[in-house]
């Protein structure tokens, strides 16, 4: 599988990273030297603007989860990527 961010290739870690941060994090480099996750967190803006493209060469099932809305209730926000 691969991905791609704003033009550039992004390695398995760095596309985690970023979905998880919204952005605000691209490296390991980036995440390692961050402290406060959480004041950072909370500024990040509700979307990744730009997105991310996934490139996926292996049939199968891939879930995806939304950690940030998620609340155990009706915000729960789950889907699946059938590839056949």
């Amino acid at each position: 599988m691969g991905w791609n961010f704003q033009g550039q290739a992004l390695s398995a870690i760095e596309c985690a990273l970023t979905l998880a941060t919204s952005g605000q994090m691209r490296t390991v480099a980036q995440a390692t030297a961050t402290t406060n996750f959480d004041v950072l967190l909370n500024d990040a803006p509700a979307s990744l603007i730009g997105g991310i493209i996934m490139q996926i060469q292996q049939p199968g099932s891939y879930n995806y989860m939304c950690t940030r809305n998620n609340n155990f209730s009706n915000r729960s926000q789950k889907g699946v990527f059938i590839v056949t």
